[in-house]
């Protein structure tokens, strides 16, 4: 059954579906503690490394050299290889039975700036295989959000109307740009931000 006129429920995965130690990883490995937004944005921003990698454009060694260089970290390309792998931690709690819910009612996806190190991870070693209807990956599709071209591809992937779908991410630049292509989305931060815009647009029972 399709609630209203919903018809994808479109979720990034870091800080959404999956608790990511991210931030708290590099102030580890720069021994430093820079603001977390700080660090944040200069990691989506700034760094041409991770664009690459993420993109799908480079190697997981080539990307933990030039990332070591390009943030001088006192460590090895290969031990920050091994830390890399672990950043993402877990399915957040109540994730499992959320979607096993909501996929009685409308087609799951994400949409997620990932590469071909933590996906394995996430998908396997987590367990988000077999959770969703669809994955959108940045390494697998070519384009990173928050740019229109990955928004664009998932529409015409999906083969509906940007208004049928709903769009969650804790990034309000990747939110302003799937509004920019008429995808109904919200900033929604760890699963219980989640729920609550998802219990607002009816698509959840509150508990």
């Amino acid at each position: 059954m399709v609630l209203h006129t919903y018809q994808v429920i479109l979720f990034d995965l870091g800080g959404v579906l999956v608790e990511v130690d991210g931030v708290a990883a590099l102030q580890r490995v720069l021994g430093q503690q820079l603001p977390s937004e700080e660090v944040w944005q200069r990691w989506l921003t700034a760094s041409a490394w991770v664009s690459m990698f993420e993109s799908g454009q480079c190697t997981p060694e080539a990307f933990a050299t030039g990332i070591v260089t390009e943030w001088g970290l006192a460590v090895t390309a290969e031990a920050f290889l091994d830390d890399f792998r672990h950043w993402p931690k877990r399915l957040f709690p109540g994730v499992r039975d959320m979607l096993a819910l909501l996929a009685q009612r409308c087609t799951l996806a994400c949409l997620s700036n990932t590469n071909s190190v933590h996906w394995p991870h996430v998908r396997d070693t987590l367990g988000l295989n077999g959770l969703l209807h669809r994955y959108y990956l940045s390494h697998e599709i070519g384009h990173l959000k928050p740019t229109r071209a990955a928004f664009e591809h998932v529409l015409a992937d999906l083969g509906c109307p940007p208004s049928c779908v709903i769009f969650l991410d804790d990034n309000q630049l990747n939110v302003d740009a799937a509004q920019d292509v008429g995808i109904q989305a919200y900033r929604t931060v760890g699963i219980a931000e989640v729920q609550a815009t998802l219990q607002s647009l009816a698509l959840l029972r509150p508990v």
